[in-house]
């Protein structure tokens, strides 16, 4: 390919390095500065910070990028990378929470039943709102099902962990309510205690009582 240095320093249309293209190249837009123009338009600037701005997309380093709304895309689905110092995954969605017992999902309707989360690589942070206006009883521990991605199988506690910030109309009392995801599982454990010097341990099914709310947050791993 032919290399021609006659185009302007400084204009993505016509670019001072171009081959035959010449509306494609590199160019100087000014002092310590480096560009690449495609079909006459900047794609890619270096300043002299060593940031690098994409055109309308991301700003990397000393830079910011041109236009609000866009950013990094990953995949929709997750293409997972062995390298500790990779990110390869973000996401943002709702997930529906739901009551439910070791015996599975309680046969219930709602009242309020919400649900978001943010997924940064294999980390996932989700928040929750829930409220019975009926259910069924079945099971003996009280569970919380939904989570938008399966558990890691972490084979320790050290994966995930959760608190509640708002309870109504619980079926028994508690003097300190938290939860934790539990492991190869898409749901979580309610623990509780009854005192401030006893230990928090899994909660009766009779938590869901028939009108409960609930209102909390938890994090944990995910399974790449």
């Amino acid at each position: 390919m032919t290399l021609i240095l006659n185009g302007t320093d400084n204009s993505a249309t016509t670019p001072a390095v171009t081959g035959t293209d010449t509306d494609t190249g590199v160019y100087y837009p000014a002092a310590n500065q480096v560009a690449i123009a495609t079909s006459g338009t900047q794609a890619m600037l270096a300043n002299a910070s060593q940031g690098v701005q994409f055109a309308n997309a991301i700003g990397v380093g000393a830079t910011t990028p041109t236009t609000s709304g866009v950013g990094i895309t990953f995949p929709a689905t997750q293409s997972a990378s062995t390298n500790v110092n990779t990110l390869d995954d973000y996401e943002e969605g709702t997930w529906t929470p739901s009551a439910g017992s070791e015996s599975g999902v309680l046969t219930a309707t709602y009242g309020v039943r919400t649900g978001k989360y943010v997924k940064i690589g294999r980390w996932v942070w989700c928040g929750f709102d829930i409220q019975l206006a009926s259910r069924t009883v079945t099971g003996s521990l009280a569970f919380l099902y939904g989570l938008p991605f399966a558990v890691a199988n972490n084979g320790d506690l050290s994966g995930g962990v959760g608190s509640v910030g708002i309870t109504f109309n619980i079926g028994s009392n508690f003097y300190q309510i938290g939860m934790y995801p539990q492991n190869a599982a898409s749901y979580c454990y309610l623990t509780g205690t009854t005192s401030n010097t006893s230990g928090l341990a899994a909660m009766a099914q009779a938590f869901w009582g028939s009108t409960t709310r609930l209102n909390g947050g938890f994090y944990y791993t995910a399974i790449d």
